[in-house]
């Protein structure tokens, strides 16, 4: 017995070093674009939209600190760690439907029921640019289906976001109102398998449609909502592609402990997304996990660190999360954490084939973490066998 826990030991650790240098051969061959900014005709710089994090998150994740690479919840293996439903014993995982509503704290009632009538073609209405001189507004809404097993999955999405806020730009301090929105909408396949009881891989690929807009808009503007409408259209980008992700993770078990590493790489190569769009560059991710757990119960805590090689330039500061998850008879959870430097909370309650969640994250919009962060809560619900 005890040969076997050696040799066992031996073969876990010769597996991790040759994990250690695969990807530390992927660290090398990476090649991200360099960062670059996009500049509106009134040579007032619009940083990019896109940043290192996922194109969609589970809501729950991201109330727990937003540490899902050692255990993600549901859809959001997919899209972090596709790697990691090969870890179980039954076939079948989870069956889904989901959507989520997200909403700035400061946002009024008349906000919300300006974004809840909005239409696709223009999704920064005049009431929420007016709202906006008021107070920032950051919106979105998620929605996401599929199912999930332990060898496949096949996931749909869309993630919708518009952050408007009034600053002050030039010399004279003149007034602006600092618009930027985007929706990324698509779908996928994955595919997961475990070689051995301590280690798992896993693959995705998804077909990606991008939509987005940013610039500076006068108070001129404002007044001129059809104007706006028109100003707004045009900046439209549009773009499409392909991006294909792959991670591992290694697992250490026992009956009431689980540790688990592991690590991903994202838009491999980089996703080309056409003309009016920079790429999606490659990153590489990193996270620890442990869990506690009995037969219904749970308590696992993580840390990730995301695009390691800082890929669009961000601070590690707005690359680390940490929190933890607390399961009670797999009915009703809890979620804390820091993401980004901000803490997050939510809940979640399994009600048979409904689940609702709701929690608190704070997203940063500028330049720097601590800088101008959109404390959000959201609601979710979903259906699911």
């Amino acid at each position: 017995m005890c040969n076997q826990k050696q040799k066992w030991q031996t073969e876990f650790l010769k597996t991790a070093l040759l994990l250690v240098v695969v990807f530390g051969s992927l660290f090398l061959l990476q090649n991200p674009a360099q960062a670059q900014s996009q500049t509106t005709d009134n040579n007032t710089t619009v940083f990019p939209l896109r940043t290192h994090q996922p194109v969609y998150q589970n809501p729950f994740d991201l109330a727990s600190g937003g540490a899902s690479l050692t255990r993600a919840t549901q859809e959001g293996a997919f899209f972090l760690n596709p790697s990691l439903p090969a870890y179980g014993y039954n076939l079948h995982r989870w069956a889904f439907f989901r959507t989520q509503l997200h909403l700035d704290n400061a946002t009024s009632q008349s906000a919300a029921e300006a974004y809840a009538n909005q239409t696709s073609e223009n999704p920064i209405t005049p009431e929420l640019i007016q709202n906006a001189l008021q107070s920032p507004v950051h919106v979105g809404h998620d929605t996401a289906l599929g199912y999930v097993t332990s060898y496949f999955s096949l996931v749909g999405f869309s993630n919708v976001r518009a952050d408007i806020a009034v600053r002050r730009y030039g010399d004279a301090g003149a007034p602006q109102v600092r618009a930027r929105a985007y929706g990324v909408g698509g779908g996928g396949i994955s595919t997961s398998y475990a070689l051995a009881q301590f280690i798992s891989l896993g693959v995705a690929s998804k077909y990606v449609e991008v939509v987005q807009a940013a610039d500076n808009i006068s108070i001129e503007d404002v007044q001129n909502p059809d104007g706006l409408s028109q100003k707004l259209t045009s900046l439209l980008k549009r773009g499409k592609g392909v991006s294909t992700d792959a991670a591992l993770t290694l697992q250490l078990r026992s009956k009431h402990l689980d540790l688990r590493v592991a690590g991903s790489v994202h838009d491999i190569g980089n996703t080309d997304l056409g003309a009016d769009l920079e790429p999606y560059r490659q990153t590489v991710g990193a996270g620890v996990g442990l869990t506690i757990h009995g037969r219904d119960n749970s308590f696992h805590c993580a840390a990730d660190l995301r695009d390691v090689l800082a890929a669009y330039e961000e601070h590690w500061t707005f690359r680390a999360y940490s929190g933890c998850k607390l399961t009670f008879y797999r009915s009703v959870s809890f979620g804390a954490g820091v993401s980004q430097g901000y803490p997050t909370g939510g809940v979640v309650l399994n009600l048979g084939f409904t689940r609702l969640e709701a929690g608190t994250y704070t997203r940063e919009v500028g330049t720097q973490v601590g800088v101008e962060g959109r404390t959000v809560y959201f609601f979710a619900l979903g259906v699911e066998y």
